[in-house]
């Protein structure tokens, strides 16, 4: 009797010990990333080479899928066969919401594949100095993405992805002179799980 009601107590504690332990990691991640944002077709031929700033949290639904949104912040200068001023700028800026998906390792190293993809709502602003400023209303768009993620410490990755991501920043009024602002997105980020 005393050998039952003892591993009865230590089955209990163990599975006390497991939810205690399950329950004190929440299902969130929080990511900052940096990279170079190169424009593409027709917004290439307005903008150079840029830098993007993005930075995201994640819920992660199951340890596969996880729900994101974060924001992004992209800053390009003009080209100079604008013939406009040396110090024009482009920003382009606005909330990003999507599905990660993360799949396991073939190889078995601490080396996480991963998908992600959604919705993007940003907004296009110039500055050409004396010229003036201008900014568009924010627009539905789409982003896509993929990288690995790369463990450094256990709960702490770091993300080199490859994305891409368009819109436009059109009136909406049927002209065919709008340029879908399209860019191609290399970057790293940092991933902290809790």
């Amino acid at each position: 009797m005393k050998k039952t009601t003892f591993a009865l107590a230590a089955l209990a504690a163990v599975a006390f010990a497991g939810t205690a332990q399950a329950q004190s990691s929440l299902p969130l991640s929080f990511e900052a990333r940096v990279g170079a944002v190169l424009p593409q077709g027709d917004w290439g031929e307005l903008a150079k080479t840029g830098i993007g700033l993005n930075g995201n949290v994640t819920f992660n639904v199951t340890p596969v899928v996880g729900i994101y949104g974060g924001y992004t912040w992209n800053r390009f200068d003009v080209d100079e066969d604008l013939g406009g001023s040396d110090t024009g700028k482009f920003t382009e800026q606005g909330f990003d919401v999507g599905l990660k998906a993360r799949f396991a390792s073939p190889t078995g190293l601490p080396v996480t594949p991963f998908f992600r993809g959604g919705a993007i709502f940003h907004k296009i602003g110039a500055d050409f100095g004396d010229l003036g400023e201008d900014s568009s209303d924010t627009k539905l768009g789409f982003d896509v993405g993929g990288g690995v993620e790369i463990a450094v410490a256990p709960r702490i990755t770091l993300t080199p992805q490859v994305g891409y991501s368009q819109f436009n920043p059109g009136e909406d009024d049927g002209e065919d002179d709008d340029v879908d602002v399209s860019n191609v997105h290399l970057g790293i980020g940092l991933n902290i799980r809790l």
